[in-house]
Parts: structure tokens; sequence; C-alpha cells
């Protein structure tokens, strides 16, 4: 399987919880706010073994790009994306 950025984002988009936290990150205006890490390709592993997209994930980690790289900025980030993300999510 030839893994495309664009494919990863539809495999990814397979599993219910990544297209809710996607959906949800842009909600307290984060710049350049991105899903990462495991749950992504978790699910192109999931994919390949024809396993359910949601197999395996216990957590998801998203990462973003600010102005500054101080403590500070980085704590007002956390705070915006646990907001936006923390809500309870459906069972899938």
């Amino acid at each position: 399987m030839v893994l495309t950025p664009d494919r990863l984002m539809k495999i990814a988009r397979t599993n219910p919880a990544n297209v809710e936290i996607l959906e949800r990150l842009p909600a307290p205006g984060l710049q350049q706010c991105m899903l990462t890490a495991g749950c992504l390709f978790q699910a192109v592993w999931n994919h390949r073994d024809a396993k359910p997209a949601a197999w395996g994930i216990k957590d998801s980690t998203s990462s973003t790009l600010t102005r500054t790289c101080h403590w500070e900025a980085e704590n007002d980030v956390i705070l915006a994306a646990r907001g936006a993300v923390s809500r309870p999510r459906p069972q899938y």
C-alpha cells in the first residue's frame, strides 16, 4: 500500500473519534492545530489488518505551532484545546 497524505487522512477519518476531534480543534481559534501521533497511524495499521478503525487507540494527541515558544504560550494552547475536546465523546 502506498501511503500518501491524502490516503492517510482518508483512512484516519474512518475512525469516528478522529473525525470528531478534527472537527472540534478549530473551535478555540488555535492556528495550525493538528491531530498527530498514533491515533492517525494506528488507523492505517487497522485498515491494513482489517481491524475496526478505532481498535487499539486509547488516546489522541494534537500539536500546534505558535509564534512564541515559552511555557505560558504552550499552556494557553493546552487549556484552549482541552476546552474544545474534553466534552463527553460518544462511544463508538
